[in-house]
């Protein structure tokens, strides 16, 4: 088992070890290496649940200040009207 964060250490070991990898698809679309364009996509939306949400995440140990939630709320006010 191998768990990377480089995109350059997952191709390699797709390539060169025959290895599956779970990735997001995305992070491979966004990616600077091109070598991704030429890997195979499985679909694996039909085994268990492959959406996500997009959200804030933040330290329960830290009080935000009320003008940065307002932020965050406009911010995410705004992402959704864009989404749909």
């Amino acid at each position: 088992m191998l768990r990377v964060d480089d995109a350059w250490a997952m191709n390699q070991a797709i390539i060169n070890l025959n290895t599956v990898c779970f990735g997001r698809i995305v992070q491979g679309n966004l990616s600077s290496n091109t070598d991704f364009s030429k890997l195979k996509i499985i679909d694996i939306g039909h085994v268990f649940d492959d959406d996500f949400k997009l959200g804030w995440l933040t330290n329960p140990n830290y009080m935000i200040s009320e003008k940065a939630q307002e932020l965050l709320r406009d911010i995410t006010a705004e992402v959704k009207k864009d989404a749909q």
